[in-house]
């Protein structure tokens, strides 16, 4: 029996020790090698002001539009260059489902009062419900807030989570301006200066504030 409780206690040590070398701190979003982009997610959005006219056109055809030229322009949409990363891997058919459940009735908005706006508790909440491909390494997605036509910008939390845990390690609100031609990459021009700011500056800053 002593052998026994030995044996359990120095196992149960041993898994401790194995988890907290596991789990993830916002610390290893600049040390690890890679990122995995996930897309962006979509379950949230709130379209306010005119210029939204096709609800359902939005969820069936521009969900998956924007998602597809975060990663077909590449070049312009440069998450190696904005996370200091040699590798992003990318992986959107689990957004893409998430997407796919958006009610459209409630996408188009004339008057935002009495709308509860998008906070950190909900973010987590949400990366708690995803069913990942993988679970090991650092996630990322943009959950994409509102499109705002009144002030011509888009909204959205850029949120860093542990593949393993789904805990989110890094989750901030931005706002980027509206920019370009045709509905598609008017608004795709939103996510394009949210992360054109991390690429300059916010990555920076969140390296010095997390990485100590």
């Amino acid at each position: 029996m002593k052998k026994l409780f030995v044996f359990t206690v120095i196992t149960l040590c041993c898994y401790q020790a194995s988890f907290a070398q596991s789990a993830k701190t916002a610390k290893d979003i600049f040390t690890a090698a890679e990122i995995y982009w996930f897309g962006l997610d979509f379950s949230q959005l709130k379209c306010i002001g005119d210029g939204f006219s096709d609800a359902y056109d939005i969820k069936n055809k521009f969900f998956s539009e924007w998602n597809k030229l975060v990663i077909t322009e590449g070049e312009r949409y440069n998450f190696k260059k904005a996370l200091r990363k040699n590798s992003v891997p990318f992986d959107i058919s689990m957004i893409e489902k998430v997407n796919s459940q958006v009610n459209a009735d409630k996408l188009v908005l004339y008057s935002t009062i009495g709308i509860k706006e998008l906070d950190q508790t909900t973010v987590e909440e949400l990366v708690k419900k995803y069913t990942l491909p993988i679970n090991e390494g650092i996630g990322l997605v943009f959950i994409i807030d509102s499109f705002d036509k009144t002030k011509v910008t888009g909204t959205m939390y850029v949120t860093f989570f542990d593949l393993a845990t789904k805990k989110v390690l890094l989750t901030e609100k931005m706002e980027g301006k509206a920019v370009g031609v045709g509905f598609r990459n008017f608004w795709a021009g939103t996510v394009y200066s949210v992360l054109k700011e991390i690429t300059l500056t916010k990555y920076d800053n969140w390296n010095t504030l997390y990485n100590k």
